[in-house]
């Protein structure tokens, strides 16, 4: 009876053992399997073919050329924008020759700094033909015939910084003076719009007459009444001096021009006389305001 019992239960041991075998290597089985398959898996997604993207190798090599070309324009674009900066760099620093209504001006390549040449030339003749007189004639017996140099300007003028402006000129001509003239020597602070500020030797801008160019006048001299108000005035001449003004167009009306300027003038800069009695006054204060109208009427600065 306890044979049979033996027997029965290592029966059943020896079963319950080939289960458990037969299972484990089931399940290794299918652990190989799995690992066999992950590996094509991921091999097949790494591949062109798998890809909608790179349907050919065709395709992909377009697709690299196309890349590389677009590197070529990126990298030729940058090299032009390299050579246009260096190309105004160098313009920045250039200075250009113009010619202003025929007038010679240097300018550099930012038009921050300018420089024109400035000349004027003003002579007149005059001849007599005049018979041999007596001694005896009471009228004028021997007039001479000559020229004379009235205006011989040379001088410079522009901007710098383009806040301030300079004039700078001398006169070599005239029949006041013997020699050389220093007729303007200024500096303009022009960077507030519609004002400037102007110190060294100037010539006030008084009267009619006097607001006129030399180069514009009728007559090559000024009528004297003119010129002796401005003097009472210390207003005719070269002078040192600073002058304050404000010029604007279109205030009233459109096209008119409307100039006010305070002027402190000093003595001349060729004489040492003054005005008044004795020719001692030096030092004058005054103000002169003006309004013009038409199509060339425009504020100018810093006179005539």
């Amino acid at each position: 009876m306890r044979i049979g019992k033996l027997a029965l239960m290592t029966g059943v041991a020896v079963s319950a053992m080939a289960a458990t075998g037969a299972f484990a290597d089931e399940n290794k089985k299918d652990t190989q399997a799995e690992q066999v398959v992950r590996p094509n898996l991921v091999l097949a997604q790494i591949t062109p073919q798998a890809s909608p993207n790179y349907s050919s190798t065709s395709e992909l090599a377009m697709r690299v050329q196309a890349l590389e070309d677009a590197l070529v324009a990126r990298d030729e674009r940058i090299q032009s924008d390299r050579t246009r900066l260096s190309t105004l760099e160098q313009q920045y620093s250039y200075a250009n020759l113009l010619y202003d209504n025929g007038r010679p001006t240097f300018q550099t390549g930012d038009g921050r700094f300018t420089m024109s040449l400035r000349t004027r030339f003003q002579t007149d003749f005059a001849g007599f033909s005049q018979d041999q007189k007596p001694a005896s004639f009471a009228g004028p017996r021997d007039l001479a015939s000559g020229m004379g140099m009235r205006r011989a300007y040379l001088g410079i003028e522009g901007k710098a910084y383009n806040d301030f402006a300079y004039e700078f000129r001398i006169n070599v001509g005239g029949s006041s003076v013997e020699g050389l003239e220093l007729s303007k020597a200024v500096v303009h602070y022009i960077g507030i719009p519609n004002w400037h500020f102007s110190l060294g030797i100037i010539e006030p801008a008084f009267q009619l007459e006097g607001t006129t160019s030399s180069g514009n006048l009728m007559f090559l001299e000024r009528p004297e009444t003119v010129n002796i108000g401005a003097d009472i005035f210390g207003g005719n001449d070269a002078r040192r001096g600073a002058e304050i003004g404000w010029a604007k167009a279109d205030v009233f009306w459109p096209g008119d021009a409307v100039n006010a300027t305070v002027y402190f003038t000093g003595g001349k800069s060729h004489s040492a006389l003054g005005h008044g009695n004795g020719g001692d006054e030096q030092s004058q204060l005054f103000s002169v305001w003006a309004t013009a109208s038409g199509p060339t009427a425009r504020p100018t600065w810093p006179g005539a």
